[in-house]
């Protein structure tokens, strides 16, 4: 049997992480973009704090947006050697998101999958403690993963994909 393409699905709009790394099966919640995941102070939720194109700016106190969709991989866990309390993994672009998405930061504060803290997200994958380790169990056995992020809308979303307008006067 051929390898899939990706391995997971991440939908920005129901803020679901769904698929399979070996035979381990996924469904889990996780948050991105505008402070999401924050322990202190209020998140963001904003139809712009979701917006892959918004990139964050500290001086005006913005934060960034959702991660950029496309394809990503998902790194080992054990290759990671931030600063962020572990388990972590670096997720690196591997579609057209550096073109498309240039305003967004790549280097000096890389895209991850991390847990709940003091700022949240600026666009990382945010999940809770156990899932968070079951999901990067899976990764750090498989040798990595591929991750496609997607802004598709499904039935129950927090936006449909194509609003329903009534006449209003």
């Amino acid at each position: 049997m051929p390898k899939p393409t990706f391995d997971l699905v991440y939908y920005v709009w129901s803020e679901t992480l769904i698929g399979q790394i070996g035979k381990e099966s996924f469904r889990i919640h996780a948050v991105t973009g505008g402070g999401r995941g924050r322990t202190k102070g209020k998140e963001e939720r904003s139809m712009d704090s979701f917006s892959p194109y918004r990139a964050t700016d500290k001086s005006e106190d913005v934060r960034g947006g959702a991660l950029p969709p496309g394809r990503w991989r998902i790194e080992k866990p054990s290759e990671y050697k931030g600063k962020m309390r572990k388990p972590v993994a670096k997720l690196t672009p591997k579609g057209n998101q550096l073109t498309d998405f240039a305003m967004r930061d790549y280097t000096d504060a890389p895209f991850l999958i991390h847990g709940r803290g003091e700022e949240g997200s600026d666009g990382c994958l945010v999940i809770e403690p156990d899932e968070r380790q079951r999901l990067l169990n899976a990764v750090e056995e498989a040798g990595g993963a591929i991750l496609f992020v997607t802004l598709d809308t499904r039935p129950g979303d927090m936006i449909q994909k194509t609003p329903t307008f009534h006449h209003t006067a």
